[in-house]
């Protein structure tokens, strides 16, 4: 992940974006990779590379595939990284942008409320196009259920915000698959 978080950085750097981390270690081929990143005479400081949603995919699917991170040090990062898109970038985000943001905010339930995942909810129906796909309603509903359960809420909640997603889903008209039954399911017993 560290690595990713470099390459990452450095790019943000060369379009003028501040983005700072640190490596979880004082590693040596993450010095190694930055000194030959900075080098004049490395052939990529010749090009420009554009920031483009799939830049910011394959870090955050880093981050998703990396053991979890302390939620503290996740919630710092992920920070960081949402400033960058929304306040540097001129591409709107993908969908699965958000789907990866919403099952690293379910691993976040101790450090963020239950409203930063609305407010990024709300944030993906406003920016996203093409429209939400069932991989998002679906992450953002399994983060939502695990904020509930660390709340401790009733079954009833659980199930009356599961029915409030397939309302979603019908003003979507998204048709939920199998996946989204089985989900709904666990809670309707």
């Amino acid at each position: 992940l560290d690595a990713v978080l470099t390459i990452f950085q450095w790019l943000l750097h060369r379009h003028g974006v501040a983005f700072e981390f640190k490596p979880s270690g004082q590693n040596e081929k993450i010095k190694d990779m930055k000194d030959w990143l900075s080098d004049p005479d490395n052939v990529l400081n010749t090009a420009s590379y554009a920031l483009t949603p799939h830049i910011f995919g394959i870090v955050l699917k880093a981050m998703v595939s990396h053991e979890p991170l302390k939620e503290a040090k996740l919630h710092k990062l992920l920070r960081s990284i949402i400033n960058a898109l929304d306040e540097n970038c001129t591409f709107l985000p993908s969908p699965p942008i958000y789907a990866n943001l919403f099952q690293l905010y379910g691993r976040m339930v101790r450090t963020v409320d239950v409203t930063d995942l609305e407010e990024l909810y709300q944030n993906m129906k406003s920016k996203c196009h093409p429209k939400p796909t069932e991989l998002e309603l679906n992450a953002y509903a399994r983060a939502y259920l695990a904020f509930l359960e660390h709340t401790g809420a009733r079954k009833t909640d659980k199930q009356d915000f599961l029915e409030s997603m397939l309302r979603e889903f019908r003003t979507l008209q998204i048709t939920p698959s199998i996946y989204t039954k089985e989900l709904i399911s666990q809670y309707s017993e």
